[in-house]
């Protein structure tokens, strides 16, 4: 390119020298003017291939850049694709080991399960075992429980009867013997009540006599008699 510059400035002298020089006559000017004509469309091809050239050169350039970096996209790509591949296979591989060894877990603790499942087994049917001779031996001492509380229910009972006859007997003793006393006490209260009322009747007389001697002696300030009563109220008896 520096090079068609160079030659395109050289000719622009050229012309420029030509015209000076073409300046003394018509002839020379037409001249002049036609080779000025001639060097312009000469310069003006020269500049078109230049420019087509320079065109060309960067189209050129433009596709080996394109090129280059399709090229450097294209194996930047296939890295990516290349790792990604990688990775996916590790992350395979991986998931695939943890899959295997979550099995081999998940195996290993069934395994233990079912071991413990069969003990716990064992161990229920041992205490079943257990309870149920423990429920015979219950039962057993509930029942001579029973047969010891109805001999004892028994033996009170007749306790209770020999108990009851015995009180019977001497409950009718003490009732024939109340109701002796009572009789007697029901004699000695008519004979005290007889007694007090011919003692009060007594004292009654003795009382009316006092009044009327009273009543005979005693005289008011008009020179009249006293009227004096005694109320009386006999007592009443036992």
């Amino acid at each position: 390119m520096s090079a068609i510059f160079g030659t395109t400035s050289a000719s622009a002298q050229k012309l420029t020298t030509n015209i000076i020089a073409c300046n003394e006559s018509a002839q020379a000017r037409y001249e002049c003017y036609i080779k000025v004509q001639k060097d312009s469309q000469a310069i003006a091809e020269k500049r078109s291939s230049s420019l087509k050239s320079q065109k060309k050169l960067r189209q050129s350039l433009y596709l080996k850049k394109t090129n280059e970096t399709s090229v450097k996209s294209k194996a930047i790509a296939e890295k990516r694709i290349s790792s990604l591949n990688s990775r996916k296979k590790l992350s395979q591989s991986l998931y695939l080991k943890n899959i295997n060894e979550t099995l081999e877990k998940s195996k290993e603790i069934a395994e233990k399960r079912r071991s413990s499942v069969k003990s716990q087994k064992k161990l229920n049917l041992s205490l079943y075992t257990n309870l149920k001779d423990k429920l015979e031996e219950s039962k057993a001492i509930a029942a001579t429980r029973k047969s010891i509380l109805d001999s004892q229910k028994q033996i009170r009972q007749e306790a209770y009867f020999k108990e009851r006859q015995g009180s019977m007997e001497n409950a009718k003793e003490l009732g024939a013997t109340r109701k002796a006393i009572l009789e007697e006490k029901e004699k000695l209260r008519l004979e005290l009540s007889e007694n007090i009322g011919k003692q009060l009747e007594k004292e009654h007389q003795e009382i009316m006599q006092q009044v009327e001697y009273s009543r005979s002696r005693n005289i008011s300030h008009k020179g009249e008699k006293y009227s004096i009563t005694y109320g009386y109220v006999p007592e009443p008896g036992p």
